[in-house]
């Protein structure tokens, strides 16, 4: 049976694995400069969210499992993902 926090440890490096892989995709694209920001701040926040939303959640609803952090955690997953499919279909533009 798979336990709550392996989920949770398992999308957590997944997670810093594709923003380093998106992060790259950022810096070395043809993009203008004013996109790369633009993409650079929505990566941001994306990274404040997961430090945030989950402590928050707990702390403000009281919360006595972690099943809702992980669930706030693995959409915040799907997320990073669409945005790394719409970056790969934005560059392939480009070539």
């Amino acid at each position: 049976m798979i336990d709550i926090t392996l989920i949770i440890i398992l999308v957590i490096i997944a997670t810093v694995l594709l923003w380093t892989v998106i992060l790259f995709k950022i810096v070395m694209s043809p993009f203008a400069i004013n996109n790369k920001w633009k993409l650079l701040g929505v990566l941001l926040i994306f990274a404040l969210c997961y430090s945030m939303l989950p402590s928050w959640a707990v702390k403000t609803f009281n919360f006595k499992s972690y099943t809702i952090p992980c669930i706030i955690v693995s959409v915040l997953f799907v997320g990073l993902v669409i945005l790394y499919t719409m970056i790969n279909a934005r560059l392939k533009k480009y070539k």
